[in-house]
């Protein structure tokens, strides 16, 4: 047997400085003591001794001027929503994270077959399907762009800087050849090549 209370403005307002136990319920498919069919707003601080369960489809913590504090381990996967494209970062130019234990390092590769395709990742491969006259829009302080050809391409593939550093353009003409550049305040820098690809 239940027992039910109905106020008759709609809100239920318990002020007590008193403890408030709830036994447990057993019909409640979670076992909690306190089951809420409407949404429920604290004003104060919400303090939960046990695990807490969310099961919401959106979830949304503080705001611009706040801060979260983990103390815990995360022991699951963190992955961002993809729904509308890659669109979101794990810090930012302004918020940095200071420095990052990594055991691997995975970056997402794109085969390039023109101009868009080529602004894309942080490692680009080129083959015969990649056109030969390509522009690399300018980039962020302190990004890396890695360029490889996977297969030797028809014609030279011509890879022009939209803001370069000690270079004009570098050309691809053979499966194998590489350039690592970054991206400084002067432009795109080349910081190594393998399998001489034409540098000008």
């Amino acid at each position: 047997m239940s027992s039910h209370i109905n106020p008759d403005s709609g809100t239920l307002v318990i002020e007590s400085t008193n403890l408030l136990d709830v036994t447990a319920s057993p019909v409640d498919p979670v076992g909690a003591a306190l089951h809420v069919k409407g949404g429920t707003y604290t004003e104060n601080n919400l303090y939960v001794g046990g695990t807490l369960l969310v099961n919401g489809d959106v979830i949304s913590l503080g705001n611009g001027n706040a801060s979260i504090t983990i103390n815990a381990n995360v022991s699951s996967n963190v992955l961002p929503n993809v729904a509308s494209g890659i669109q979101y970062n794990l810090g930012s130019n302004a918020n940095p994270w200071n420095q990052g234990y990594l055991q691997k390092v995975v970056i997402k590769t794109h085969l390039s077959t023109d101009s868009d395709s080529l602004n894309t990742t942080g490692t680009i491969y080129i083959n015969a399907a990649t056109d030969p006259a390509l522009i690399l829009a300018n980039g962020i302080e302190g990004e890396r762009k890695v360029i490889i050809a996977t297969a030797t391409p028809p014609a030279p593939v011509v890879i022009t800087p939209t803001t370069s550093n000690g270079f004009v353009n570098i050309a691809y003409t053979t499966v194998g050849q590489g350039a690592e550049m970054i991206y400084t305040s002067n432009g795109w820098s080349i910081i190594s090549s393998y399998g001489n690809p034409s540098v000008s």
